[in-house]
C-alpha cells in the first residue's frame, strides 16, 4: 500500500493516476491520523509519500516520529517538492528532510516513469530491510537477535569508550513448567512481558537482545551495583505478568574496557553469576567477580584437557577397602577415579565429575575406569594376590547407552573375569531420571551374575520406590546418615535404614566411617561392611595390593 500524507489535491490526483493501477493508494490529510494508521497496519505500508512545504512543520515532525518508532523507522518516505518553492528554500528543506529520515525526493511536474521507478526502488528497499530485520530482531520480543545484539554491543562500547556499562542477563525460572501448565502461548506472553515491561524499563537500559530460549540480555549504564540491584527488584515487582509467581533472576557483569572482553565473553560471565544463584531461594541478582572468573577458567581447562588426559592415562584408579565385621578382613573395594594432572597435580573429583556428567564425557571416562579395574583384577589373579570384588560406579549418563548391560558384560568377559568379582554401583538419584530403563538395565546385569549395590542411599527422593523396583544385593548408606546419627533419638534414620535393609534381605555398607565410635555403632546395629577412613583412605593400585595382602594374612575371627 502507498500512503499519501498531506498531499495537495492536484498532486494527490496526479499520483493516484500514476500509481493507482499497480498499487493500493490511500490518502490521509493529517500526519497524526497517518501515524495512528501506520502503527495499526505498518506491515501493509510499503511507501509513504508526503509534501515538502515551506510552512508545513507537521511533515518534519512526522519523519522524526517515524524514526523514533521501532516499527515505522524502516518504512521508506518519499518527499514531493512543490514546483512553486524557492530554490534555496527547497535545498534547505530537503536537507532537513534527509536528516529526519527521508529516503528519496520527486519533483513536480511529475514524470510518470520516474515516479514509478522510484517507488519500485523504495519498495525493494522496504522488502530488503524487512528481510534484514528478520535477522536483526527476535520476532517474539522485538529485541535484537543474538548475533546482532553482540555486534551492537561491541560497536556501542567502542563509540562510548568514556562511559561505564554493565552487561545484564535475565532468566525466567521454570519457563518450561509455565509452558506445560499454561501452554506455549502463555509462555510466549510471559517472555514478551519480561522483554517489554521488564528489562526495557530498567533504569539506564540502552538496548537488549534475546540470546536463547528464556534468556534476555541488556546493556545498562553503570550507575552503581547497589542501585542497579535495587532497581531490578523494583522492576521485577512492578512488571505486569499475566500469571502469578513469575520469578526472574539476573546475572551482572561490570564491563572493564581494559580487559577487552568480547560480548560473548561478557554474556558467559554474567551467566556464570546467574547460574550461581539459580537454585538459591530468595536470591535474585548476582554479580560476576574474580572468584567466579577463576572457577570459569578452571572449568574451561578441565573440559578442554579431558580428552588428552584420557589418552595420556592421567586418570588413575584408586581403591578404597571395604571391611567385613564378621571376618575382620578386607572383603572388597570400590574403584574410584583420580586425576593426576601434569601441571596441577592431584585433582579432587568434586572439581570434574559433575562437569563431565553435564557434557557427557563421563561415559568415556567410566568405560576407561572399568577397563582399568578389569585389568587390575586379572593382574592380581596372575600374581596370586588375594582376590576381592571391586565395585564400579555407573553414572546416570551411562544409562543413556541403550546396550549398557551388554557392553559391561562384554568388557568383563573380555578379561575372563567371573561376574561376581565386579559389583555394579548405581546411585539412588540416577533412578529418578529414567526408572524403566535403569530398572531393566539393572535386572539384566543382575541376571548376568553381577552384584548390584545402591550407592548414596538416603540422598535422593525415590529411595523406597527404587528399593522395591530394582534387583539389589547391597545397600550403601551415605556418609550423611552416619554423620548425622543421634543414638537414642526416636527418629533415627541410621537405625531405620539398617532395619529396612534386613527386611529386604540386603547387605549393608556404611560409607564415610571415620571414628571408632561410628565403627562400633555400625557393628552394634548389625552392619555388614564398613568403607571409610577409619580403616583406610582410597589407595593407588600397588598400595592397595599390599594392604590387601597384609589385612588378609591375619587369621579370621569367629
Amino acid at each position: 500500500m502507498i500512503l499519501l500524507i498531506s498531499i495537495r489535491e492536484q498532486a494527490r490526483r496526479e499520483l493516484r493516476e500514476i500509481l493507482g493501477k499497480e498499487y493500493d493508494v490511500l490518502a490521509l490529510p493529517d500526519a497524526r491520523e497517518a501515524l495512528k494508521r501506520m502503527e495499526e497496519r505498518y506491515e501493509d505500508v510499503s511507501v509513504v509519500i508526503t509534501d515538502l512545504l515551506e510552512t508545513e512543520k507537521s511533515n518534519y515532525e512526522l519523519l522524526h516520529k517515524m524514526q523514533e518508532s521501532e516499527k515505522l523507522r524502516d518504512i521508506p518516505v518519499m518527499v514531493v517538492c512543490d514546483r512553486n518553492m524557492d530554490g534555496n528554500l527547497q535545498i534547505q528543506a530537503e536537507g532537513k528532510c534527509l536528516e529526519a529520515g527521508a529516503a528519496d525526493f520527486v519533483r513536480e511536474p511529475f514524470v510518470p516513469g520516474t515516479v514509478q521507478n522510484r517507488v519500485k526502488g523504495l519498495i525493494r528497499l522496504r522488502e530488503s530491510t524487512a528481510m534484514l530485520n528478520i535477522l536483526e530482531r527476535d520476532p517474539l520480543t522485538g529485541l535484537y537477535a543474538k548475533e546482532f545484539f553482540f555486534k551492537k554491543v561491541e560497536e556501542y562500547l567502542s563509540e562510548h569508550a568514556d562511559q561505564r556499562f554493565v552487561f545484564l542477563v535475565s532468566d525466567i525460572q521454570g519457563l518450561k513448567v509455565i509452558n506445560e501448565k499454561y501452554g506455549f502461548d502463555m509462555g510466549d506472553i510471559v517472555l514478551n512481558t519480561m522483554a517489554s515491561h521488564g528489562i526495557k524499563h530498567i533504569k539506564g537500559f540502552v538496548f537488549g537482545g534475546r540470546i536463547e530460549g528464556d534468556k534476555l540480555a541488556g546493556l545498562v549504564n553503570d550507575h552503581g551495583i547497589d542501585e542497579i540491584v535495587e532497581n531490578l527488584a523494583e522492576n521485577d515487582a512492578g512488571t505486569p505478568y499475566p500469571i502469578p509467581n513469575v520469578i526472574v533472576k539476573h546475572g551482572i557483569y561490570r564491563i572493564e574496557p581494559r580487559l577487552n572482553v568480547k560480548p560473548k565473553g561478557m554474556y558467559d560471565r554474567a551467566m556464570l553469576a546467574l547460574q550461581k544463584i539459580k537454585s538459591q531461594y530468595g536470591v535474585y541478582v548476582a554479580e560476576y567477580n574474580d572468584e567466579l572468573r577463576k572457577d570459569l577458567l578452571l572449568k574451561q581447562m578441565i573440559l578442554g584437557s579431558a580428552d588428552d588426559a584420557l589418552k595420556d592415562h592421567q586418570f588413575k584408579v584408586f581403591y578404597q577397602p571395604k571391611h567385613d565385621f564378621r571376618t575382620n578382613r578386607t572383603c572388597g573395594a570400590e574403584g574410584l577415579v583420580r586425576w593426576m594432572h601434569p601441571d596441577i597435580g592431584f585433582m579432587n573429583p568434586i572439581l570434574f565429575i559433575s562437569l563431565f556428567e553435564q557434557n557427557g564425557f563421563i561415559t568415556k571416562m567410566d568405560f576407561f575406569v572399568w577397563e582399568e579395574i578389569c585389568k587390575t583384577i586379572k593382574k592380581w589373579e596372575r600374581e596370586g594376590i588375594p582376590l576381592v570384588p571391586v565395585s564400579i560406579n555407573v553414572s546416570r549418563r551411562d544409562f543413556e547407552i541403550p546396550d549398557l548391560a551388554d557392553r559391561i558384560t562384554a568388557l568383563v568377559d573380555s578379561y575372563d573375569i567371573s561376574h561376581d568379582m565386579v559389583h555394579v554401583e548405581v546411585t539412588e538419584s540416577a533412578y529418578s531420571d529414567d526408572p524403566e530403563r535403569i530398572t531393566e538395565t539393572v535386572r539384566k546385569l543382575h541376571d548376568n551374575g553381577f552384584v548390584i549395590e545402591m550407592d548414596d542411599f538416603g540422598t535422593g527422593y525415590s529411595s523406597l520406590i527404587a528399593l522395591s523396583s530394582m534387583d539389589l544385593d547391597v545397600l550403601k548408606l551415605d556418609r550423611s546418615i552416619i554423620e548425622n546419627d543421634k543414638p537414642g533419638s526416636e527418629k533415627n534414620i541410621l537405625e531405620f535404614s539398617m532395619q529396612l535393609a534386613k527386611m529386604l534381605n540386603l547387605k549393608t555398607v556404611a560409607e564415610g566411617v571415620e571414628t571408632k565410635e561410628q565403627m562400633e555403632r555400625i557393628s552394634q546395629l548389625g552392619g555388614d561392611y564398613i568403607q571409610g577412613y577409619y580403616y583406610s583412605k582410597p589407595l593407588p593400585e600397588e598400595e592397595f595390593a599390599k594392604y590387601l595382602i597384609q589385612r588378609n594374612e591375619k587369621p579370621a575371627e569367629d
